[in-house]
This record gives C-alpha cells, structure tokens and sequence, in this order.
C-alpha cells in the first residue's frame, strides 16, 4: 500500500491511542510527582509500604511506583539498576538506560527482556524527577508480551502517555521535551530530512524501508518492505494551526472508507518539532487501517502536511512496528 502500534516496543511513545474511560489520580499523595489515569476495570491499589500497585484487568500488565528519598539523577538510576534488575530471571538490555521528558515530567528509563517465574517478560524501569531527595521509582511488568491482548497493549500505551508532572510537584523546570528513546530491534537506519531546500522535519529511515521523493511536486512517500506502511509528507503554503488544520482534515480522509475519530486533532511537540496530529481508522482498498494525518509548524504560509497508513495493525509484524515506532522517534526539528 503506497498511500500507531499495538506492539510492546513502539507503543510507549506512540501518543496516538485514546484513553477511554480512565480516572485521574497523583502520586504520592503528599508532594505528588506524577499524575496518571489508570485504564477502567485496572485495579489500583496503595500498599502498607506506600507502594502504587495498578494492574490490568487479566493481570497480564502490572505497574508499580514508589516514593524514594533520593534526587533523580542518570547515575543514581544506573546505581539502582542491579538491585532492581532481581526481579527478572535472565535479564538482557532491550533499551540502555536514557534521559527523557514528557509532560514536564522529567525521569530515565531502561528496559529489558527476560523472565519472571519462568515466563517471558519485558519489563520497564523508571526513576522520575520530583525534587531534592524526592523522587519516584517504578516498574512495568508486561507478561509474555508477543501474545499479549490487543487492549491491554492498547490500555497500557494510554496509561503511558498520561503519565506526566504532578502540578503540585516540586520537580525541576521541565526540559525540552525527548522521545522515551527508539524501540529495540528497529534495525539500523537511514538520516533524512525534508523538504531538501530549507528542511523542516528530519527522521530516520528504517534498514530496508524505502524513500522516494517526486520529482514533479517534490512530496516524499516513506515505505516499509513488506508496504504495510506507508508515511507520505508534502510542503503546503499555508501556516500551520489547529483552524487550518481542522479545514484540511475532510479532504485528508476522503481516502479512508467508513472513517472513525480513535483521537481527536491535538497539538503537540516533540523535540522541537510543532504541529497538530488527528487519528482514524477506517479500510482503504477493502483492508483495514489506522491513519494517522499531521500538519507540522514551517514558520508563515508555510508548513509540512503528512500522513502515515497502517495497513491491518492488529496483525502488523512484530519488527514491522517496531521500525515504525523507531521512525516515529526519529522525528524532531531541523537544525536553522
């Protein structure tokens, strides 16, 4: 097809996907860092140690945090690592321990493989930034992820990207904002940018994935192997806002057969890089897809109009989506 995912490795910073019916909560209590809305029919609970426990309703996804008396800092989260790591049997590094800001809540975060009585699981370490010796631990426990349901992956994303600052919280100024850091196993990639005269947008292309820029109007179209995705991006002279692009959105999803809003037109920013992201699946030539549309920020009368189709997410390759998330990370502003 030449024209989000519901896979463990892309989706944790894969913004696209609603939250449903969710309730807002902070944690801890008194000083809260972060703030979180757990998925309907998620248990949640607070231990006799002041510990956070959320897990879904199958039990399959298990979420802890815990305040510590400690100033988050990368070493002090490396510092942790070995005695965090006991959990897990076999443990093996999917994603090294990175810096990343999201929702004004500062933190580092690892990831890795291997597994928890006996079977196989990816968990997720987090150390959140909320003050002086103030600081707040957690873990994510997915189990047995490649056969994990379709909502608990989709209810664990959600939860993820609500995750942000307290607004109580005593954290540090929130840094430029930064993708979690790209999935494991997206292979090695391609840098590019567009459009070629006065770039706006860079990224990076996945190993074996295709890019084809039009010599006629100069639009770019970004292809998987298998073209099961397909990412296409064209300059448009109009100035990018939420009104300008609410007004091309009937015509970008004229393409779509049957289309359903999975997220409203929002505005967001990612290393840099500002522009407004709507969300729908529908099927195009009878298959079923998710197509996400985005209108990024080029400076007046100018920005960058771009979609990206998933052809049949629900049974995309596993490396498939992994290599899109990766793309997905990829994206920040052009250096002026």
């Amino acid at each position: 097809m030449n024209t989000k995912l519901l896979l463990l490795t892309g989706i944790i910073s894969f913004p696209f996907l609603p939250l449903t019916t969710a309730f807002a909560e902070s944690f801890p209590k008194k000083n809260p860092v972060i703030s979180y809305e757990a998925p309907e029919n998620w248990k949640s609970a607070v231990n006799e140690n002041g510990i956070l426990l959320l897990t879904s309703k199958d039990e399959r996804v298990a979420v802890s945090f815990s305040g510590v008396k400690t100033t988050a800092t990368m070493e002090e989260f490396e510092a942790m690592l070995p005695a965090m790591l006991k959990i897990l049997q076999e443990p093996v590094e999917a994603q090294k321990p990175n810096e990343h800001t999201e929702g004004g809540l500062t933190g580092y975060t690892a990831t890795y493989t291997g597994k928890i009585e006996n079977k196989p699981a990816v968990v997720m370490f987090v150390l959140f930034q909320g003050g002086e010796n103030h600081s707040v631990a957690g873990t994510m426990i997915l189990d047995n992820p490649e056969s994990l349901p379709k909502n608990d992956n989709e209810e664990f994303g959600a939860l993820m990207h609500s995750l942000k600052a307290a607004e109580k919280s005593d954290e540090k100024p929130a840094k430029e904002k930064k993708p979690v850091g790209k999935p494991a196993g997206a292979g090695k990639a391609t840098a590019g940018s567009y459009p070629k005269k006065h770039p706006v947008i860079s990224y990076e292309v996945p190993e074996n994935w295709t890019s084809e820029v039009d010599k006629d109007d100069g639009n770019i179209s970004i292809n998987s192997d298998d073209e099961r995705v397909s990412v296409n991006f064209a300059e448009v002279p109009a100035e990018a806002t939420m009104e300008s692009f609410k007004e091309m959105l009937p015509e970008m999803i004229k393409e779509l057969k049957k289309p359903v809003a999975v997220k409203e037109a929002e505005e967001h920013t990612e290393d840099g890089l500002t522009g407004f992201t709507a969300t729908y699946s529908g099927k195009v030539e009878g298959k079923p897809v998710t197509a996400i549309f985005v209108l990024f920020k080029a400076g007046k009368e100018r920005s960058i109009l771009g979609n990206m189709i998933l052809e049949e997410p629900e049974t995309m390759p596993k490396e498939v989506g992994a290599a899109f998330g990766a793309f997905m990370h990829s994206l920040k502003a052009c250096e002026k």
